[in-house]
């Protein structure tokens, strides 16, 4: 690969010379010498011993493709690609997930999408346990709580609902 160059200028007689390179890439391996310059009209000048240095890791690309590949009542499996730059070896990888009952699936009844005042700080009171895991009642029995005896749809618009989800 390509070697590059930094010209450090002494301006007065110094026992110890240095410099910071910069730019370099985490977790990646060097090769650097010293080489002198005495005067314009030199041939060539002196050069140290080449020392292979390694720079430390440093934090990781985010990984990416994160997809649920299966999935069943009380569990699901994830898959995911390692990061572009891991800059050091990955040793583990931390899994996150957070309880959110409420997802709205645009193919599903949009009227049951429809949530009565109670039942929204129920799911507000939910969001802010630390609970893994909670009953969410069925379509039929919140349409129960709310008064509803009828089979029919209620009276909204898709938009409606979707921009009351957006809003939460």
């Amino acid at each position: 690969s390509d070697w590059s160059r930094k010209y450090v200028e002494i301006t007065r007689s110094e026992v110890n010379i240095s410099t910071r390179l910069e730019g370099l890439k985490p977790d990646t391996s060097y090769a650097v010498y010293v080489q002198t310059d005495t005067v314009a009209d030199a041939d060539k000048g002196a050069k140290s011993n080449i020392s292979y240095i390694k720079t430390n890791p440093y934090n990781p690309s985010s990984p990416s493709n994160l997809k649920v590949i299966h999935k069943g009542a009380t569990w699901m499996e994830i898959a995911w690609s390692p990061p572009a730059f891991p800059n050091g070896e990955i040793v583990l990888y931390i899994i996150t997930s957070r309880l959110y009952p409420y997802i709205v699936d645009m193919t599903t009844d949009i009227c049951a999408l429809v949530l009565s005042q109670t039942r929204r700080s129920e799911i507000e009171q939910l969001e802010k346990q630390d609970s893994t895991s909670t009953e969410v009642p069925t379509t039929s029995e919140q349409s129960a709580e709310q008064g509803s005896s009828s089979t029919e749809c209620c009276q909204c618009s898709s938009d409606l609902v979707h921009k009351e989800h957006q809003e939460d």
